[in-house]
């Protein structure tokens, strides 16, 4: 049975000038759509999709908006690129929804495919180096700003003591 998964998934794997695709059926259709890499558009796409819209106050708007997100999620997933995505990803989502009528389920192998070439490997290690980056930036500011402060205290402790010098002379 796991082999049979297994060559399943090595068929639904195809490459196309250096680009790899995985092939997703939509259940009970005879549709077939092909699911590359997500670029970094699709994933910053993907990320206003799930965080925006924090000003819902009723549970059926949630519930609602819930319904429509794998649509949304698919057509994002299906367009990689950046300007065909900016033109046509408000018809798709809506294709997907209002005239073809995908529920969740028929959905799911496409948000699958999408997830499973997500590069989050590459995205935590680029995320960890820039968080420890951000770190020493941090420290380092810190550090130099105790050490512009220490100087300038210096500098204003020996005016101040040539001052008084100076109005000591003068009487």
């Amino acid at each position: 049975m796991i082999e049979e998964k297994e060559e399943v998934q090595k068929a639904q794997t195809e490459e196309v000038d250096g680009l790899t695709y995985t092939i997703v059926k939509i259940p009970r259709t005879n549709k077939v759509y092909k699911v590359r890499t997500l670029t970094n558009n699709q994933l910053e796409d993907i990320a206003r999709l799930l965080f925006r819209d924090g000003e819902q106050k009723t549970t059926e708007e949630t519930i609602l908006k819930d319904t429509k997100i794998s649509a949304k999620a698919a057509a994002i997933y299906l367009t990689p690129d950046y300007w065909k995505r900016k033109l046509t990803y408000w018809f798709r989502w809506r294709w997907f929804y209002y005239i073809r009528q995908y529920d969740n389920a028929q959905l799911q192998p496409v948000i699958s495919a999408g997830f499973g070439s997500t590069p989050y490997i590459d995205f935590l290690k680029t995320m960890s180096l820039l968080a420890n980056q951000k770190d020493t930036q941090m420290r380092m500011t810190v550090k130099e700003a105790e050490k512009i402060l220490q100087e300038l205290s210096s500098k204003a402790n020996t005016k101040d003591g040539n001052d008084s010098k100076q109005n000591d002379n003068s009487q």
